[in-house]
């Protein structure tokens, strides 16, 4: 399912409308996107919505207070949540609070569990479910293969030397795909951002990985995306990359990854990967 999913990495983050719009502009180059505004959050998978989550866990909802919390022109209904598995951003956490529109958007039911993936409200004291990071109820029938995707997913973010030192080249790709897409994909609510260099070994395993990634599909809607990944490098002359010339009717993604595999072999035996992070 994860590997499914992927290529659905291709267009911008868009929050719930209270102000929670990343801002793009003057950000550092070669930044990849999630989810295209009017997509069907429904149909995004699992491993894309937790990417730029700040808590990603399964939980149940204990209570929903009656009294709404304004804020601004939004009325937030707010739950408590337990937490049942943490495994992103729950460190020392035994509940969150989540707070939903009364009217439009995801709604949470009292004695329900859920798959979920959070921001952090900009102001207020809750947690909110971005539109395209909608949650996952445990009565919906994804939901067991959605839990065993992103606990896969998010074990690769915690230990990615590991991940990608795994046995298998699929693997090794796969993991390079989480890790360059998470690294690369701007967080929420963060309107500046900058590179930070990655640990040597762990950016030369990523480079080497991303060649053994599944670049068949390119940006098409079904397949694995390891040719979005190596966008987010944004590599250029400067790099030591050149890109390759498409002969009309050629298969430009082809191309692309024999082009990168020759850099990598070259001058990209130099090149550190960076990750987005806030800007100090």
């Amino acid at each position: 399912m994860v590997r499914n999913g992927i290529a659905l990495v291709v267009a911008c983050v868009v929050l719930l409308g209270v102000g929670l719009a990343v801002v793009l502009a003057k950000q550092p180059r070669g930044f990849i996107t999630l989810a295209a505004p009017g997509a069907n959050p429904d149909a995004i998978p699992a491993f894309a919505r937790m990417l730029t989550a700040e808590v990603v866990m399964v939980g149940k909802v204990v209570s929903v207070e009656k009294e709404p919390v304004v804020d601004g022109q939004a009325s937030f209904t707010v739950a408590k949540v337990k937490i049942e598995e943490g495994l992103t951003g729950t460190k020392n956490l035994t509940h969150v609070t989540v707070g939903f529109l009364k009217s439009g958007g995801p709604q949470l039911a009292e004695g329900e569990q859920y798959l979920f993936f959070l921001a952090k409200h900009p102001t207020a004291g809750f947690h909110l479910m971005p539109w395209n990071m909608v949650p996952i109820a445990s009565k919906d029938a994804k939901f067991k293969a959605a839990v065993a995707e992103v606990t896969k997913a998010t074990a690769t973010l915690k230990q990615p030397v590991a991940a990608l030192k795994a046995d298998k080249p699929a693997d090794r790709g796969l993991a390079a795909v989480v890790l360059l897409t998470r690294y690369r994909t701007p967080p929420p609510n963060v309107r500046q951002l900058e590179n930070e260099d990655l640990p040597e070994e762990e950016s030369k395993l990523l480079l080497k990985a991303l060649a053994d990634a599944d670049w068949t599909n390119g940006d098409g809607p079904n397949g694995p995306n390891g040719f979005t990944a190596f966008r987010g490098l944004a590599l250029t002359q400067r790099d030591g990359w050149t890109p390759p010339g498409v002969k009309p009717g050629g298969n430009a993604v082809e191309e692309y990854k024999k082009a990168y595999a020759a850099w990598l072999e070259d001058k990209g035996k130099e090149y550190r990967v960076k990750k987005l992070v806030p800007k100090k």
